[in-house]
């Protein structure tokens, strides 16, 4: 079981931040039995350039965490994302995205790339 927090500015500097806690689960305890309350916070940034969506974020584990295999404050993701909408005929487009994920703490990198259906 796990809760998530959210909030997003308005206007011209629409960073968001989001907080997500493990309360329950098998996977979250530690050694000795106790819950970890593992927690991931992440902080982003849509932007633009040109006509393609772009977004920045970083995320990162505030203290000792079994579900992301930390035992104090970590980073734990750096990642830029891209989206676009390919025009392929006056009725179809093509909604693509590409992320780059990489993980400081395991020094791991991930490249996602994948269609959006809407």
């Amino acid at each position: 079981l796990e809760g998530t927090l959210g909030y997003q500015l308005q206007g011209s500097f629409p960073l968001s931040l989001t907080w997500n806690t493990f309360f329950m689960g098998k996977g979250n305890k530690k050694e000795n039995g106790d819950n970890s309350f593992s927690t991931y916070v992440e902080l982003a940034y849509p932007f633009k350039i040109g006509s393609i969506d772009m977004g920045i974020a970083t995320g990162f584990t505030p203290w000792e965490s079994v579900i992301y295999g930390t035992d104090k404050f970590k980073f734990t993701s750096v990642q830029l994302h891209a989206a676009k909408s390919i025009k392929i005929t006056d009725s179809f487009s093509l909604p693509i995205f590409g992320n780059i994920i990489a993980n400081p703490h395991t020094e791991d990198i991930h490249f996602v790339f994948g269609i959006t259906i809407e």
